[in-house]
């Protein structure tokens, strides 16, 4: 299993967001594409009461199951082991719920992926750093992902303060967001 160090970061203006991502000289990894994602647990939510997560992912047919740990003691950054593999969207939702699973949380959002190189290591080479950014129902997010030191210098070269990075998961994002407007908390998907 590797281990996935990320933040996410609040977009007010995804074109300003954008332009001060082209000032790094991102690599695009991915084009803009809509995700599909569903949360999976067991009926007495088993999994997230331990801390864990199991999602099947579908990208216009193509499929990832994910599982994530529980998520380890960090005050900045979301710490956790991560397993991925591709799968049959339809077929791995269908074999978990012939199991006893059922989706838990379902929620979408349009990712694109870009990759900067940050921070150099003891031996001088640079470390890259996934930027996805998603647009969501409730809004814009930035994702970060790599190193912790190199996590926290393409945030900063954003324009972002450690007071503004986002362990949560969109599950806790879309109940906070659900809360303060007032409105019943059911899946995360456009409309």
């Amino acid at each position: 299993m590797k281990l996935e160090v990320e933040i996410k970061l609040p977009v007010q203006d995804l074109t300003q967001f954008l332009e001060k991502l082209g000032g790094l000289r991102p690599r695009r990894i991915s084009e803009r594409k809509f995700e599909d994602n569903f949360i999976l647990d067991l009926p007495q939510l088993k999994l997230s009461e331990r801390g864990l997560l199991l999602r099947v992912r579908n990208e216009d047919g193509k499929g990832f199951l994910t599982f994530k740990g529980p998520a380890r003691s960090s005050q900045t950054f979301k710490i956790r082991e991560e397993l991925e593999t591709e799968c049959d969207p339809a077929e791995t939702l269908e074999l978990f719920q012939q199991l006893g699973y059922r989706i838990a949380f379902r929620y979408q959002k349009y990712r694109a992926v870009y990759q900067v190189r940050a921070v150099a290591d003891k031996k001088g080479k640079l470390q890259p750093v996934n930027v996805m950014i998603d647009e969501t129902p409730i809004g814009n997010y930035a994702e970060l992902e790599g190193t912790p030191q190199g996590v926290l210098r393409v945030a900063e070269n954003l324009g972002y303060q450690r007071k503004q990075f986002i362990r949560g998961t969109y599950y806790s994002l879309f109940l906070a967001f659900c809360a303060k407007n007032r409105r019943s908390p059911r899946d995360m998907i456009f409309r």
